[in-house]
């Protein structure tokens, strides 16, 4: 191999002691490392990081370096830009994290793997494990980069599966997906698919692969392991442990997503997105995209065959697969009429899917028996497209549904998703440990007593949830232990370790979250939203919203208004009835929050101040009739869907029931068990009988008042 054959490794570092020793390994291993180039994004606090430089780069004079301060950071897809901004022209580029280890001779491996599968092939996936200094994982079989799941913001989950063992691995396998931490192909690709900016970190990896994909480059997954990545890193820093507003970062990042992947999933609502240099490419379509991988970005579906080797459509003969003329749906998965939507309840997954008004009509004519001409000139018809695009479309949805089970087809069993992090038990209280103090609390229908032992753990975790305790004597459904070792507070319950607070301000955020999963796992439901919830004596009101839309603030002014608090972030709908409980926690304030917050309680500001483990700063502030432990179940008659957003008009917009679903099952934090057909009965029945809004507010006041059209105050409202 020509010394011209240069390679540029892209390393984004954020305060990452692992960078140096990264740098180091990977030119000790290279089999020419003259060839080899780096760039690195260093992000660091000068005076706590010297750390992070204490080995000198082996070859300084090919190492270039980018330097910012840690305040300065702007996420993970602004690294790798400014990391790519240092390419000179290399003929291949490898894109890496900063903690990694090399095989001996990994830079003509790479190569040559990539030269077997021509110009614009692309090698990625994720890397086998390693731990500091350098006790790696064994990797028997190859992996292939594969789709696994989406999670219920939109963004697809991306894994690692091993090739079969019967198979016989020749080569680099096609995949569809990509491993940000582990990129190699052409130098070119900086100039083609440049990283995007305002990707913050979540959604950099399918975002990428479409891209890649849609200007001409095949992804795939290596044949052997050339590199190796530190996952756990329970001693390393993130970004968002520093930056208190990382989550409006990580919003955009969502909306550039759907922006690029479904934009027809952007609310009217948002702004207009321009992707300009970060968009998809010419040489195929998205449309295209999504039939190799499998992946429907709109219905949140991943099609059968992406689920089995070799996970990608027919990659080894490149043939479509054969036309589907007789489809029955699958006896367990029955459909329920939403207006003009539809909604399909599968027995076998115990879930619900939301379907709208072209993939009902399918259903339908599948239920009865139509033929495939019939179904597609019926759709072309409905749709108002031609024939060859109703045939797409059918086809499409046919993958999606059959990925969901819900055709009469042979079942495709979900991959399991390899560990990229594994927690272990910290060390068990001392059992000479003597209790400082008992206290019991109840939320819910569960009782919890929790062992302080120190003075100091009590004065730091009691005071947000002071307002649940109940008398000192009596059975309790759960112990909580608290311990502390070295500077950690651990908790146990029941004797069994559940997590440690390893910052004295994030005790009280860890307790409190032990309370909250413990009350809602003994606790009948259906769905856990994560919402807000207000009442007026007979009837409630949710509020689902993810966070950093304004969610918090507009549930504190309806409660100054006079409505009743039930929840800031839990709403659990009781099996059968679909009855909303209170959920009484503290409102969590975070700094930024403090200014709205003292119009509404201007103690606020004075109240104890407490740093989570993700580095948000945080207060909590307990709301009039927050004590209401006890209270009935209230229905919901009325589900709003809020969003902050400066200068824009504050006014309720109806929704159709089938996107409330949608929506509702976005903010679905759990279904704690698989749903009946009766469960699914009574969700259905109750979207029937609700009303559905969004409420973009500008102004708190406006919201409330939008509110108070919906639901009248309390009679004992202040007026």
């Amino acid at each position: 191999r020509k010394i011209m054959d240069r390679i540029f490794v892209q390393i984004p570092s954020y305060r990452d002691r692992e960078c140096q020793w990264t740098v180091k390994d990977l030119f000790d291993k290279a089999a020419c490392p003259d060839r080899v180039f780096v760039g690195i994004c260093w992000q660091f606090v000068p005076e706590e990081d010297q750390d992070c430089f204490a080995v000198p780069y082996p070859r300084p004079d090919q190492v270039r370096v980018i330097d910012y301060h840690a305040r300065d950071a702007k996420g993970l897809g602004w690294a790798r830009r400014q990391t790519q901004l240092l390419w000179r022209g290399e003929e291949y580029t490898l894109q890496i994290d900063s903690h990694m280890r090399f095989v001996p001779g990994w830079d003509e491996k790479m190569i040559a793997q990539q030269q077997s599968r021509g110009n614009h092939a692309v090698l990625t996936v994720y890397p086998p494990g390693y731990l500091p200094p350098d006790q790696r994982e064994d990797w028997n079989r190859p992996r292939v980069q594969t789709a696994h799941r989406f999670h219920s913001n939109g963004v697809i989950e991306f894994g690692a599966h091993p090739v079969p063992e019967n198979w016989v691995v020749e080569g680099p396998l096609s995949t569809a997906a990509c491993a940000g931490g582990f990129i190699f192909g052409p130098g070119r690709i900086i100039e083609d698919v440049p990283a995007d900016p305002d990707i913050y970190f979540f959604g950099e990896e399918p975002t990428l692969a479409a891209r890649l994909w849609t200007h001409g480059y095949d992804l795939y997954s290596p044949s052997e392991a050339p590199i190796y990545h530190y996952y756990i890193r329970k001693d390393g820093t993130r970004p968002w442990n520093d930056d208190s507003r990382w989550h409006a970062k990580h919003e955009q990042s969502l909306r550039r997503f759907k922006a690029l992947l479904a934009p027809g999933s952007l609310s009217r609502l948002d702004a207009p997105v321009d992707l300009g240099p970060y968009g998809l490419g010419q040489a195929r379509t998205l449309a295209d995209y999504q039939r190799f991988s499998g992946i429907n970005f709109t219905g949140l579906t991943v099609a059968a065959y992406a689920r089995r080797f070799p996970f990608v459509l027919d990659s080894a003969t490149g043939d479509a697969p054969p036309v589907r003329q007789e489809v029955r749906p699958n006896p367990q998965a029955h459909l329920f009429i939403l207006d003009h939507d539809g909604v399909i309840f599968s027995e076998e997954g115990g879930e619900l899917i939301a379907l709208n008004t072209a993939a009902t009509y399918v259903w339908c004519a599948l239920e009865e028996g139509w033929a495939r001409r019939e179904i597609l000139d019926g759709l072309a018809r409905l749709c108002v497209v031609d024939a060859a695009t109703a045939e797409q479309q059918f086809d499409f949805l046919m993958d999606s549904l059959d990925g969901l089970g819900l055709l009469d087809n042979p079942s495709v069993a979900h991959l399991p998703s390899p560990p990229l992090e594994c927690k272990t038990p910290g060390p068990a209280p001392a059992a000479d440990q003597a209790d400082h103090s008992l206290r019991r609390y109840r939320l819910l229908d569960s009782v919890l007593r929790v062992h302080y032992p120190t003075a100091e753990s009590e004065r730091l975790s009691h005071p947000p949830i002071a307002h649940l305790e109940i008398e000192p004597e009596g059975e309790a459904d759960w112990e909580i232990e608290i311990s502390h070792r070295a500077g950690v507070h651990s908790i146990h319950v029941n004797g069994r370790w559940l997590m440690d607070a390893r910052i004295p301000g994030a005790l009280a955020p860890s307790l409190k979250f032990a309370l909250l999963r413990h009350a809602i796992a003994r606790h009948d439901h259906s769905l856990h939203l994560h919402a807000g919830v207000v009442a007026n004596g007979e009837h409630c009101l949710l509020l689902p919203a993810a966070k950093g839309s304004g969610k918090t603030t507009l549930v504190a002014g309806l409660v100054h208004a006079g409505y009743r608090y039930f929840s800031d972030e839990v709403a659990l709908l009781d099996r059968a009835t679909c009855k909303v409980r209170p959920f009484p926690l503290s409102l969590c304030v975070k700094q930024h929050g403090i200014a709205v917050f003292s119009s509404l309680s201007p103690d606020v500001a004075q109240l104890p101040v407490y740093e989570r483990e993700d580095g948000e700063w945080v207060r909590y502030l307990t709301l009039p009739g927050t004590a209401r432990a006890a209270d009935q179940a209230l229905p919901a008659r009325h589900v709003v869907f809020p969003r902050h957003r400066p200068d824009c008009t504050t006014e309720l917009h109806p929704i159709s029931r089938i996107e409330a679903l949608r929506r509702l099952l976005e903010q679905s934090t759990s279904i704690p068990k698989p749903l009946t057909l009766q469960d699914a009965t009574a969700i259905v029945d109750w979207l029937r009988g609700v009303q559905s809004y969004e409420l973009p507010f500008s102004e708190l006041g406006q919201a409330v008042a939008q509110i108070v059209r919906l639901l009248p105050l309390p009679a004992t409202a202040p007026a």
